[in-house]
């Protein structure tokens, strides 16, 4: 192992490996905060370790921290991939593996992204809660339900009465079908 590096040696060291600026005081907030546990070894004094220094702060810091003058010239940035890009690596992700900084936010905003989507689509009446769907349906079934069981008590005394079978059949289908037509009128 190598020798342990003080805060303003490590935040060189990032500086010159990485090409981000990296005070000694933003290190030691990092140590602090624990945003480099495998890193820092010690936190009074700061001594970091330099052989998974740079590894783990590329992990855990967000490389958005840089400021205007170290930032790439615009154009297609490569933190703005599509949703549907996105969306497939995230689902890729065994769901017991802890995701970096970076790929942590992405995710957050993938799915804050997906839920005003989805509200959205309810505001404008293309959604509708779930509950209201079973509940239109339970009644929907319950009166189309009423309507075939109350059939035989409206029928039977005409049906009696009646020696013709098909004028009995024909009878007993319009009823049927008017029960059903209710259903599809709704």
């Amino acid at each position: 192992m190598t020798e342990p590096l003080n805060s303003t040696k490590a935040a060189d060291l990032i500086q010159s490996q990485t090409g981000r600026r990296c005070s000694r005081q933003n290190l030691e907030k990092l140590c602090r905060a624990g945003r480099l546990p495998k890193s820092c070894i010690s936190l009074k004094p700061i001594r970091v370790n330099p052989e998974t220094l740079i590894e783990e702060y590329l992990h855990n810091v967000d490389p958005r921290q840089q400021t205007a003058a170290e930032k790439p010239a615009p154009g297609p940035a490569p933190g703005k991939r599509k949703a549907d890009d996105l969306k497939t690596e995230i689902d890729s992700l065994p769901p017991d593996e802890i995701p970096g900084f970076n790929e942590s936010r992405s995710r957050r905003e993938h799915y804050l992204a997906e839920k005003a989507k989805l509200e959205v689509q309810t505001m404008q009446g293309d959604l509708v809660p779930a509950a209201d769907v079973k509940a239109a349906a339970f009644k929907k079934a319950r009166t189309v339900r009423d309507s075939m069981l109350a059939i035989p008590d409206r029928v039977i005394p005409t049906l009696i009465s009646m020696t013709d079978t098909r004028a009995a059949h024909q009878l007993l289908t319009e009823e049927i079908r008017t029960a059903l037509r209710s259903l599809a009128d709704g």
